[in-house]
């Protein structure tokens, strides 16, 4: 019972000193009539590895946004944006691309509530730069003044099949613990 409690004392301290890699998204404009939003989104620390040897896996931010009208009270909930599941309706950089959330498939989710983006090329990127994207709306109202919130969430697409997790530090750290 000790060591399954210090176990999880030792587990979120650890996970304390993790930090985020910087997702930021800022200068959003909403185009309401063509329904369209743009942002720069920018990322540290991302990469896209694949090939002999690799763990063929990328990181990617998952983005999606809400919307309610600007003289709603605070009790008021969003509406969560739909985005256009066709893939020319929207305007990456050529950094960047869409990739389908559980797969290494280019493209947009059939259920359109978010885009996963990640890097176009192979490589590892420990600076991001800002990138404009265009992402095309399928229910943002066309008129009234609306209050949009677009947020990015950093994810890891591991590959179906076996996984194997190190822990050596961990373990190390336990075995030479004395509980009482």
């Amino acid at each position: 019972m000790k060591l399954k409690l210090f176990s999880w004392i030792l587990i979120l301290i650890l996970s304390v000193s993790m930090h985020a890699n910087n997702v930021t998204i800022t200068n959003i404009v909403v185009d309401q009539t063509g329904g369209k939003i743009t942002f720069d989104l920018k990322w540290d620390n991302s990469w896209y590895v694949t090939g002999p040897g690799t763990p063929n896996n990328w990181d990617a931010v998952w983005v999606f946004a809400k919307f309610r009208a600007c003289a709603a009270t605070l009790t008021d909930t969003f509406t969560h944006v739909l985005w256009s599941t066709t893939y020319s309706d929207h305007t990456f950089p050529a950094t960047l691309e869409a990739m389908q959330k559980d797969t290494d498939i280019v493209g947009i989710d059939a259920d359109g509530l978010g885009v996963m983006l990640r890097n176009k090329t192979v490589g590892i990127y420990p600076t991001g730069t800002n990138a404009t994207v265009t992402l095309k709306a399928t229910n943002l109202p066309a008129t009234g003044d609306l209050d949009v919130r677009v947020y990015g969430i950093e994810m890891v697409y591991i590959p179906r099949g076996p996984l194997h997790l190190v822990m050596e530090q961990q373990i190390m750290m336990l075995q030479n613990v004395n509980l009482l």
